[in-house]
């Protein structure tokens, strides 16, 4: 009961700080809290009562892994029953992460009009009030969300009408309605894992980042880790089977659930890689899995195109996807070296134009190149934990790094372990952003304290992976036993 009253009491403080006046992005909602939204509350007492309480969310968190690890009857119901109640205040408040879910709004609306979201940005819609709440960044972009994810986003709008802020609550039940489905496969994956289901959902649904930036913020990453999750859950139930035709089906009805989760958002593929890789069996020679790997992402990318096609918005989405990279989020390991030496080359007077496009790309290929070696562990490290961790490689090395980006691996890992150093990492990840200031997510290219202290964190997450789960580790056998 503490820590499920300490967190319940965080989060309604840290809504209530999204209505203060003084935010660097504009409150867009419907009330103001009383004394937290006041504007005669000093802005230092504001950026301290909303950190301290994004700490306080936290260490909840914590304490409340505490508890269940020590009592092994501790219920899944009740672990459910903790996030719901955690959630409330962040369906009900303003965004206090970001504002991209009135970009949401904004899409939903688009589409509505019969306007095409991969072709136009939001300053299409002219006069509409949505415009001028949504990010600058979006207005004159496409939207690079595969056509699931503009699907609901259209839904949503329809279904709230001319009400931005409904339009925003029904956003975030929706996501909070896929993050309380994820649970089903999550529970499946852990007891495959040999981790306990309660332990699991603790550490992957009651996190402060999934709190704020899937919940509050309504990023459409619920929607794509549960697609994910579920194929993947799907397919290695399918590799226990014996009849070979049942075998076969639930397999491909797992890859397709990753196709489908691509169509949110393109790493969902990696799911459909991991499949293919473990559809030859343990100790099969690399050569003869590739072919498997192959089918399977293709099987995967015909799903995304079928699903394109039939959501009637078309391929379109694909020529956007180069949009994300046009902000520049020194969270990014790639992109802030980038800025680094390029600061540096230019106060040696030396030619520094070709730093950002040469190093940006050089740390997605090499993001994909781990992921793809940790899916070929997958026998070693566990299918689930390899799979988190290829998803976090892929995440942290793209041009444009967020902080809910890590959720796509946070997951899978979480579902397996959660050492004391990644809880550490996901807090830190939970304070890189903030209302009432640039925060450490600087992206005017410009090198700070910050920016290298949010490099520190990942780098610090990492290490606590690797150090619990090197490939010699006996954690590692023990999951491997568990997932043949």
């Amino acid at each position: 009961m503490g820590p499920a009253l300490l967190g319940l009491a965080a989060g309604i403080v840290i809504i209530g700080l999204g209505t203060y006046p003084g935010l660097w992005f504009p409150a867009r909602w419907t009330f103001s809290f009383p004394v937290l939204g006041s504007p005669g509350l000093p802005h230092w007492a504001a950026f301290w009562a909303y950190y301290g309480s994004l700490v306080v969310l936290g260490l909840a968190w914590v304490w409340l892994l505490r508890v269940i690890n020590v009592d092994p009857r501790f219920p899944v119901a009740l672990v459910l029953a903790v996030f719901t109640v955690w959630s409330i205040p962040f369906v009900v408040g303003p965004s206090v992460s970001s504002e991209d879910v009135y970009a949401y709004v904004a899409l939903g609306r688009l589409v509505e009009r019969g306007l095409d979201p991969y072709q136009v940005g939001v300053n299409a819609l002219g006069n509409d009030p949505v415009v001028g709440v949504t990010p600058p960044f979006w207005r004159n972009n496409p939207t690079p969300y595969g056509p699931i994810a503009v699907r609901v986003a259209w839904l949503a709008a329809v279904t709230g009408g001319d009400s931005v802020p409904a339009t925003v609550v029904i956003l975030r039940l929706f996501g909070l309605l896929c993050l309380l489905l994820l649970a089903v496969p999550v529970t499946a994956l852990a007891r495959r894992a040999g981790t306990r289901p309660a332990l699991a959902l603790t550490a992957v649904l009651c996190s402060p980042l999934v709190l704020v930036d899937l919940v509050g913020a309504a990023h459409n990453e619920s929607l794509m880790v549960l697609l994910v999750a579920c194929g993947v859950a799907l397919g290695m139930a399918g590799l226990a089977e014996e009849q070979r035709r049942r075998r076969l089906a639930l397999l491909c009805a797992g890859v397709g659930l990753c196709g489908a989760a691509a169509g949110v958002k393109l790493p969902g593929l990696l799911g459909a890689a991991l499949l293919g890789w473990l559809w030859a069996g343990p100790g099969s020679p690399a050569l003869r899995r590739l072919p498997a790997v192959v089918t399977s992402v293709l099987l995967a990318a015909a799903v995304v195109v079928v699903v394109s096609l039939a959501s009637g918005l078309g391929m379109g989405w694909v020529g956007a996807l180069d949009v994300p990279q046009r902000a520049y989020t020194l969270l990014a390991p790639f992109t802030a070296l980038a800025v680094l030496v390029k600061e540096l080359l230019v106060r040696l007077g030396w030619p520094s134009g070709w730093v950002l496009p040469v190093l940006r790309p050089v740390g997605s290929i090499l993001g994909i190149a781990t992921a793809a070696l940790l899916i070929t562990r997958a026998e070693r490290l566990g299918a689930t934990l390899a799979l988190g961790l290829a998803l976090l490689a892929v995440a942290a090395t793209a041009p444009a790094v967020w902080p809910w980006y890590m959720v796509w691996g946070l997951v899978f890992v979480g579902t397996v372990t959660m050492p004391t150093g990644l809880q550490a990492a996901v807090i830190a990840l939970t304070l890189s952003l903030t209302p009432l200031g640039p925060g450490s997510l600087d992206v005017t290219q410009r090198p700070n304290a910050s920016a290298l202290f949010m490099m520190l964190v990942v780098a610090g997450g990492a290490l606590a992976l690797w150090r619990s789960y090197r490939p010699d580790g006996r954690r590692v056998a023990a999951v491997q036993m568990t997932e043949r």
